[in-house]
């Protein structure tokens, strides 16, 4: 099974180590010690940040990938594709279906209001 860290669970002095790390697009191996080898894979070039497209291509290679993972089949290659199509799809949902959050927060306060027999003016 190939289990893919998110930069936002390491802490600095990882990241820093990692980011001096010359990393091609083929896998690194980085070995500390004797207890532990960690592969690594270039996750490609960072892309100006713009409005996420998602497609039916996309999705089924998606949901292949998942279901792979799931079986425990993935390579480390498919794991870094995964997780980034993976970000890709949670950009594009937020931009074209947001949670509710604001409808939810009211519908929190009514009900713990209708619990409590209080009303707030609006």
């Amino acid at each position: 099974m190939v289990n893919v860290i998110p930069s936002t669970h390491l802490e600095e002095p990882v990241l820093r180590f990692l980011a001096g790390l010359n990393i091609t697009n083929d896998v690194t191996l980085v070995e500390l010690g004797s207890r532990k080898v960690y592969l690594m894979a270039c996750a490609g070039e960072e892309v100006p940040e713009r409005e996420p497209t998602w497609d039916l291509e996309q999705d089924r290679r998606r949901n292949e990938l998942i279901d792979r993972q799931i079986k425990e089949t993935i390579t480390l290659a498919e794991a870094v594709e995964l997780t980034e199509l993976q970000s890709v799809f949670s950009r594009w949902l937020d931009v074209n279906a947001p949670l509710p959050f604001d409808e939810v927060r009211d519908l929190h306060r009514q009900l713990v209001e209708q619990v409590l027999g209080v009303s707030h003016p609006e």
